[in-house]
Parts: C-alpha cells; structure tokens; sequence
C-alpha cells in the first residue's frame, strides 16, 4: 500500500449529493478517489460505466490484489434505491490471498469475496475507511485459508498456463 495522507472533505455535507445529477456524479467519483488515494491504496481510476452512458466508476486496487468498484449509476435504478452502494470486495485472480472473518460479511465458501451496503456518501466513505484500513494492518486478510487456497489453486494454475502456452503458440504459427 502506498502512504496515507491526511484527507479534507471538500463538501460540508456529503449526503447532499445525489448519483441521480451527472455534475454531482462527477464530483462523487472524483471524492471517492481522492478519499481512497489518501489512504493510501495501490491504485484508483475512474472510468465509464458498463450499465449506461450516465454510470461513473471508480475502480479501487487496495492491496494484495483485493479490489472494489464503486459504481455511481445516475439512471439506472434496476437494482437499488438512489444513493444506496453495493462494495462487492474481491481478488484478482492471480492472488491466492482470503479474507479474515474480521473484514464482515464475507463469501463463507471460499472466502474471496465480501460485501458492504452503504446508505450516502458519509457512510460510503466510512465502509471504504474501515476496509482499506484493516487490509494496510493485515486485519482483513487469513494466512491459514490464504495458503490452502494456493495448494487449491496450484494444479489449476499449472494448467491454465500451459492452456496459454499453447494458445500463443497457435496464434504464433498462424
């Protein structure tokens, strides 16, 4: 994780501000990222969004390869009331780590996977603080459930590399 820095609001009350206008869309994405960049994350981008022209992302890349995309859906209401944000935390599928019963609600299957409903931007940036800051301790992660999860993954990572192998060597031969 990169170094943490001290982080000012720049709106007195963020709960004022609604997905639902393209210029507050804009400002939340761009307060999100720099709340996250402040605590210290590994990488945050904002970028469009996939379910509308009106949808803002902001991509999170905390640490270890655990990731959150917090997405501002301006018209689109198919899946949740306004203002109201789903943090579906989980890993890149290169990293083998697992989280700790600590991080909450997790996926108690195979343990990659979390999730945090947030009501407004002050508990949004809450759910954000709480999470970046346990995985910058270590609290959010289990070395035990990290490390049977990569014996798992070993004989498939074996594979899925030779699959790769020998599909850059058709394209090669083509």
């Amino acid at each position: 994780m990169n170094e943490q820095r001290l982080w000012v609001s720049p709106v007195a009350d963020l709960d004022s501000l609604t997905e639902r206008k393209a210029a507050d869309r804009k400002r939340m994405a761009a307060i999100v990222k720099d709340f996250v960049d402040a605590h210290g994350v590994e990488e945050s981008v904002i970028r469009a969004g996939h379910l509308d022209k009106s949808e803002i992302c902001v991509d999170i890349h905390v640490t270890r390869g655990l990731k959150v995309t917090v997405d501002f859906a301006g018209k689109s209401a198919f899946h949740r009331a306004d203002n109201t944000f789903v943090l579906s935390w989980h890993f890149d599928t290169d990293s083998d780590t697992c989280l700790s019963d600590a991080f909450g609600n997790i996926n108690n299957y195979h343990f990659r996977k979390g999730t945090q409903v947030a009501r407004g931007m002050e508990q949004l940036l809450h759910c954000l603080q709480f999470s970046i800051g346990m995985a910058a301790t270590g609290e959010a992660f289990d070395e035990v459930r990290t490390a049977a999860h990569a014996v798992e993954m070993a004989p498939r990572r074996i594979m899925w590399a030779e699959e790769r192998a020998k599909m850059q060597e058709a394209r090669n031969a083509a």
